[in-house]
């Protein structure tokens, strides 16, 4: 009965923990509450209590909120029953598909049997943002020094692909090339991904080809930043790599990390926050009312322009480079638009914690796809349900609810127009084939073709 009741209490923790959340603000790691996760079997919840020093510091002005919208720094606890709902900001450090396949294969598991404690417990700090994990609470503030000794090299980049492909396949992989892969599994997103540090000590994010792609995803990607570059919406710095197979990695260098110039063993991590966290879909959301004037009240462009005038540093910039970014993904045809692909950063200034829209990445030409992630209009006439269309004239017709005038609207819309028309020289920059150009211009919208752009009635839309 005693070992009956011994292995009860060893399922019950595998399944039920307590973390302590660990944010950094300047050089230190400061506990900012606590944790407690259920996930056992198809059932999940997650409780979310600050720390009673951290709401301290807040008053003080030294700490902020973790979430200014759905983590407001109270005392009483915040409850979920997903990663998405009210508590994204601390899923946002979490790996999503690829980093979770990763640690699945080093366990031995399938990736579906990985409770989300092991998950948040197995980083390595390499997390998007500012926000760790600890299973012990730390006895005092620790200092937040040098976090890349354990990240490989650009020069191991060719070892990291084959571990990629040969995880991709079910093959053996060495145990060595397998822990290149683990040291930066906590990165979000779903293709195959690796953190890399270079000989001046900065952080990039490499992206990774896979054997399924019909088109170098890696070179579309450089093109279309470098697009966006050209009409001065922000882009991270970017690089592409020659792999010894001929495929190609970009490189992203990190710009939620900086060290400190004074004392380069410092790592300063910059707090971020995705759109989705912010907007914080309910929980039992049916992606079937995705068209539905409910489902546009979450998923659009112009939900995440709403967050932007209720957190944003800088209304005044980002509202209109985010519309810039919008007719972007629309005229290339980036229709992975998700929530998660759009960003924000902590700016903290003598007015308080304001956030500021991240530098743009994800711009991916997609193929096979018709509708946007997000609603990127109201539809048009004829058309209903048709928000997520990816037209110019659905976006000049929803610029309105933005706050943004139609003339401003129509001289955003040129400018990026004027930069895509010249696509196919950033996809020669970019080392694309005459084979690869030509199948990606299939994709594209229509709209970047045409220099016939849509009239739009300077009247609001009834």
């Amino acid at each position: 009965m005693a070992n009956q009741n011994s292995k009860l209490r060893r399922k019950e923790k595998d399944v039920e923990h307590r973390l302590y959340v660990l944010v950094q603000i300047g050089h230190h790691l400061v506990t900012a509450g606590t944790l407690e996760l259920n996930d056992s079997g198809a059932e999940f919840s997650a409780q979310f209590t600050y720390a009673p020093n951290y709401l301290d510091q807040a008053q003080q002005g030294k700490a902020f909120a973790l979430d200014p919208v759905n983590l407001p720094l109270r005392a009483t606890p915040f409850q979920s029953t997903s990663r998405f709902y009210r508590l994204g900001a601390l899923f946002d450090a979490a790996p999503d598909a690829w980093g979770r396949t990763v640690m699945a294969a080093d366990a031995g598991v399938s990736p579906t049997s990985l409770s989300e404690s092991q998950v948040l417990l197995k980083g390595k700090g390499s997390g998007v943002g500012a926000i760790l994990f600890s299973p012990v609470e730390p006895q005092s503030e620790t200092l937040a020094v040098d976090a890349t000794a354990h990240l490989p090299g650009i020069g191991d980049l060719d070892a990291i692909y084959e571990t990629i492909h040969a995880i991709e396949s079910g093959a053996q992989v060495d145990p060595e090339l397998r822990d290149m892969l683990m040291s930066s599994w906590d990165i979000g997103g779903a293709r195959p991904k690796v953190v890399v540090v270079d000989n001046q000590g900065q952080e990039w994010i490499v992206k990774f080809p896979r054997t399924i792609d019909t088109y170098s995803r890696q070179r579309v990607e450089w093109a279309n930043l470098k697009m966006a570059e050209a009409i001065d919406i922000r882009i991270p710095e970017i690089g592409l790599h020659e792999l010894n197979t001929g495929d190609c990695a970009l490189l992203v260098k990190r710009f939620d990390r900086t060290r400190d110039p004074e004392t380069p063993t410092k790592i300063l991590r910059n707090h971020y926050l995705s759109a989705v966290s912010l907007i914080s879909p309910p929980a039992n959301f049916d992606k079937r009312q995705l068209d539905s004037a409910f489902g546009a009240s979450i998923f659009s462009y112009a939900r995440i322009a709403s967050v932007i005038r209720q957190v944003g540093e800088n209304i005044t910039r980002d509202l209109p480079e985010l519309f810039a970014r919008m007719v972007l993904n629309i005229l290339v045809h980036n229709t992975d638009d998700h929530l998660k692909n759009t960003g924000f950063l902590l700016s903290a200034n003598s007015t308080g914690y304001r956030y500021r829209l991240s530098p743009l990445f994800d711009v991916v030409t997609q193929e096979g796809t018709t509708k946007h992630m997000l609603h990127i209009g109201p539809g048009l006439a004829g058309q209903p349900n048709a928000g997520r269309i990816g037209s110019l004239e659905n976006a000049l017709a929803g610029s309105r609810s933005w706050g943004i005038k139609p003339k401003a609207a129509r001289e955003i819309v040129d400018q990026v127009s004027a930069a895509v028309a010249n696509r196919v020289q950033f996809y020669k920059e970019a080392g694309m084939t005459q084979e690869e150009i030509d199948l990606v211009q299939r994709w594209v919208s229509a709209d970047a073709t045409s220099n016939d752009l849509p009239v739009v009635s300077s009247k609001p839309r009834g």
